[in-house]
């Protein structure tokens, strides 16, 4: 650690101790709605995903970055999150290079609560779970008003309906006081459900590459759980690099993580037989598996898939996320290497 990083960490510990000894939190500190940036992407109600973006004052020096993830269609409040030392200019630069539909354009801090606040109603009275740590990101906003009487009008298909898109797995961890078979069975529920990461491959194999005798083992439960908790980590690394890059993170990060690890195991399938195949086979192995996950993901999705796709592999190649990849398997270090954004 440098004299200068060590110096900016005496700084905040001397602050925190100096707020200990007010016994006022920093996001209790007040703050006017003047003084925040809002953004929320364009086609928000035509796609049904709405992306709000808040910069705002922080609470000591310099700025914070406050995101609300909503699903209109279905899930309600998706995901919630905050990040301070952020650069705002940094942050509308990126902006500015989003174009086309998918364009951030100014909002107001009404809107935001408004859409917040309807969006928590919305998950709670459908039995979703609510993103970890709400309560400290919406101190960051200011807090909201009682949800049980917000409006869910903007909620819902336009013939009322819920209509869900993703993985069983996925659901399986949003619903509280529900399973998944009871979710689906709903009159009022329409849905497409994605393949679970791997399922897909299987359809790509002809039965006569196997011997009548042979045995196609699938993963075992345990290597299952494993991948799972392992794409979670990649994902949440993505998300905090794109946060620290100024970079919106995307709303297919765990599914994308997923797909991106199930291609570099895919592309080491024959690694046994053939330990010396060179690293453009193991790349078109690799870019040929994502290629069909892509496929395999519903239309209307697959444009933000592969932008999810590509935030986790502009991860990937970067040094940092070396220690996150040997937990793979060491041996995928070449395909890393040939592997471009």
């Amino acid at each position: 650690m440098g004299n200068a990083d060590k110096r900016r960490k005496r700084a905040r510990e001397k602050a925190k101790q100096a707020r200990l000894r007010k016994g006022v939190s920093p996001w209790q500190r007040p703050f006017r709605d003047a003084d925040c940036e809002c953004f929320v992407n364009a086609n928000w109600r035509d796609c049904g995903l709405a992306d709000l973006t808040v910069i705002r004052p922080a609470p000591d020096a310099g700025y914070a970055m406050v995101g609300f993830l909503v699903d209109l269609t279905c899930l309600g409040l998706k995901d919630a999150f905050c990040r301070l030392d952020i650069l705002p200019s940094e942050i509308k630069d990126h902006f500015r290079e989003i174009t086309g539909d998918d364009r951030m354009i100014p909002a107001d801090m009404p809107f935001i609560r408004g859409l917040v606040r309807s969006a928590i109603r919305w998950s709670h009275e459908h039995h979703f779970r609510l993103p970890r740590g709400l309560d400290r990101t919406l101190r960051m906003i200011g807090g909201i008003e009682d949800w049980r009487t917000a409006d869910v009008s903007a909620f819902g298909t336009e013939d009322g309906k819920l209509r869900y898109v993703g993985t069983e797995r996925a659901l399986r961890d949003r619903l509280i006081e529900c399973t998944v078979d009871d979710f689906l069975d709903r009159d009022d529920v329409e849905y497409d459900l994605e393949p679970e990461a791997g399922a897909a491959w299987e359809d790509d194999f002809e039965d006569d590459e196997f011997d009548d005798d042979e045995e196609f083992a699938p993963p075992s439960q345990e290597a299952q759980d494993a991948a799972r908790a392992l794409s979670e980590q990649l994902a949440a690394k993505v998300r905090e690099s794109c946060l620290s890059r100024g970079e919106t993170p995307n709303l297919l990060l765990p599914e994308a993580a997923m797909a991106v690890l199930g291609a570099m195991a895919c592309a080491h399938l024959d690694e046994e037989e053939a330990p010396a195949a060179d690293a453009a086979a193991d790349k078109e192995r690799f870019t040929d598996t994502l290629d069909a996950a892509i496929m395999a993901a519903p239309e209307q999705v697959r444009e933000p898939f592969s932008k999810a796709i590509l935030q986790v592999i502009t991860y990937i190649t970067k040094r940092d996320a070396q220690p996150l990849l040997r937990l793979v398997d060491e041996s995928q270090a070449p395909i890393i290497d040939e592997i471009k954004p």
